[in-house]
């Protein structure tokens, strides 16, 4: 059941109740970037992630 769902943008709230329910604490985050860098490959974005687990994802701007 997502608790956010009353929000918007739904699609951003959705995807921070995504984000939110996987378990992490400090010191502890492969789990939160592992799901970043998925989330970016799956979109078809250029993703860099390092071995410390920062995540780099970039998106091209879109045309006016």
């Amino acid at each position: 059941m997502r608790v956010l769902e009353q929000l918007e943008p739904q699609g951003v709230f959705r995807f921070f109740e995504e984000l939110c329910a996987i378990p992490h604490g400090s010191r502890n985050c492969q789990a939160v970037s592992d799901w970043c860098a998925a989330f970016a490959r799956e979109r078809g974005l250029e993703c860099h992630q390092d071995q410390t687990g920062n995540v780099i994802i970039i998106q091209e701007a879109t045309p006016v």
